[in-house]
């Protein structure tokens, strides 16, 4: 299963699908991280804890329907179980580029068969926008450079994706590269606090520091 050509095709259905909100999204990358540790089962289960953990979903009732949409949506097939010792089961579909007469003379003339420029429309071209990414694959091999792996590029494209590739104070990233970086810098730390992170010490109320002599009286 090639994961960038079915991530391309997932991110050009996730920008023409006003259906999805951000925890549809989150749900399916979510799923799609299971999906890649399994080796890209035809079929895996997953468990709901870990789900909404992962996700950053706080509501079962949200979590259910997120996943009930995708399954409606076609975006994936989910067969909840309601056995506590056997997660639920969810089989990915695959999303491959939909070749197209104009598409396919493209790839031709280029010589290029690993990203499909027609179908790279998920990043709608702005005039405020000086410097972003053309396509998803330009992320992924600057992450990959950086010995990132493919799922931080994929949470950094749909992060800036839905915020219009705009900064927090609203102004157009001018240098996509940089913010990448920044973004890399971030996880470290994070990755770093979380190693360095100690245990709260446990004091015994029974346990003294000076030693009793039991030989003198009371």
């Amino acid at each position: 299963m090639n994961y960038i050509k079915h991530l391309n095709t997932l991110f050009q259905k996730v920008y023409s699908d006003d259906r999805l909100n951000t925890s549809h999204i989150s749900l399916y990358m979510a799923a799609f991280q299971f999906w890649n540790v399994s080796r890209f089962s035809p079929k895996f289960y997953v468990n709901r804890e870990e789900l909404c953990r992962m996700s950053k979903i706080g509501s079962n009732r949200t979590y259910q329907k997120c996943m009930n949409d995708l399954h409606k949506w076609k975006y994936l097939n989910y067969k909840p179980s309601h056995n506590p010792f056997k997660g639920s089961q969810i089989k990915m579909f695959i999303f491959a580029p939909t070749a197209t007469p104009s598409s396919a003379q493209t790839t031709t003339a280029t010589g290029s068969t690993l990203v499909h420029q027609a179908v790279n429309r998920y990043i709608k071209h702005d005039k405020t926008v000086t410097n972003k990414p053309k396509h998803a694959k330009a992320v992924f091999d600057f992450f990959k450079a950086k010995k990132f792996p493919e799922e931080e590029a994929a949470a950094f494209l749909l992060h800036y994706d839905q915020a219009g590739w705009l900064t927090s104070n609203g102004e157009a990233i001018q240098n996509w590269q940089a913010i990448a970086e920044h973004w890399m810098q971030v996880s470290i730390a994070a990755g770093e606090k979380r190693k360095t992170r100690k245990a709260p010490k446990f004091e015994d109320p029974l346990q003294v520091e000076n030693q009793k002599n039991y030989g003198e009286p009371l």
